[in-house]
């Protein structure tokens, strides 16, 4: 996993620091909390029906973007 969060200019107060840290953990404990657990038992259900196609939803276009480019990617090289 990469994460970064970029702003529009440095920062140095102690309040700054105590807000982007916070932002931080934040994504931090979604990621490790929700979306790893998730995605542990998504995968455990793809062996339910292997032959079913699997749409991802209009919310997670980066997922989209991925796949898309895995496919891309699997064609040039065949």
């Amino acid at each position: 996993m990469s994460f970064s969060l970029y702003t529009k200019e440095l920062f140095s107060s102690k309040s700054a620091v105590r807000h982007w840290d916070n932002n931080f953990n934040l994504a931090l404990d979604a990621v490790m909390k929700e979306d790893f657990p998730l995605g542990e038992n998504v995968q455990k259900g793809f062996y339910a029906a292997p032959k079913r196609k699997i749409l991802f939803g209009k919310n997670e276009p980066a997922l989209q973007h991925f796949h898309k480019q895995i496919k891309l990617a699997l064609k040039l090289s065949a």
